[in-house]
């Protein structure tokens, strides 16, 4: 049990950060910002045992890294996932929970520099649905939770977005 609370502990930290990252305007900094939400997410994910979401974490800070310095090709997203998926299975996947940090992280690996906003907000809810049930698998309550409050607000975010489109004159 003193393993769940600290791991929850050290999620808390992360989710924390996760908050206040959404205050910074600058993209690089929003980048590194998340490089320490992920190690702490990764450290805690690590602590309960849940190996790909520990992996997917680690090169999600490489994915930021990369991106701080200049943008992602389609080579390196391919590179990326792939070695996503090639780590997570010698590791070992535990069933087909361990496969949603992988495809979550692809999924936002090929979407996140995405220029359409109403498309971006989806993939973010998409992938913050898969997170929620690997982490209440793992007893990540804390991640769990931010994820819950992170799939409500997108949402949200992607209704308003879309009213405003319909609500919107058009040039003809």
């Amino acid at each position: 049990m003193n393993i769940i609370v600290l791991a929850n502990i050290i999620s808390l930290c992360g989710a924390i950060i996760m908050v206040l990252i959404g205050f910074v305007k600058d993209n690089k900094k929003v980048l590194a910002g998340q490089c320490v939400q992920f190690t702490l997410m990764g450290i805690a994910n690590l602590i309960l045992g849940a190996i790909t979401g520990s992996i997917s974490n680690v090169l999600s800070i490489i994915r930021n890294i990369y991106s701080i310095n200049k943008p992602m090709s389609i080579v390196i997203k391919i590179a990326l996932s792939t070695l996503q998926v090639g780590l997570s299975l010698y590791a070992g996947i535990d069933g087909w929970i361990g496969w949603l940090p992988i495809i979550s992280n692809t999924i936002f690996t090929f979407t996140c520099d995405s220029k359409d906003q109403s498309f971006f907000k989806l993939s973010v809810i998409i992938t913050g649905a898969m997170w929620i049930f690997y982490d209440f698998y793992y007893m990540n309550f804390t991640s769990a939770s931010f994820d819950i409050l992170g799939v409500i607000t997108n949402a949200a975010t992607l209704t308003m977005m879309q009213r405003a489109r319909k609500t919107t004159p058009t040039l003809s």
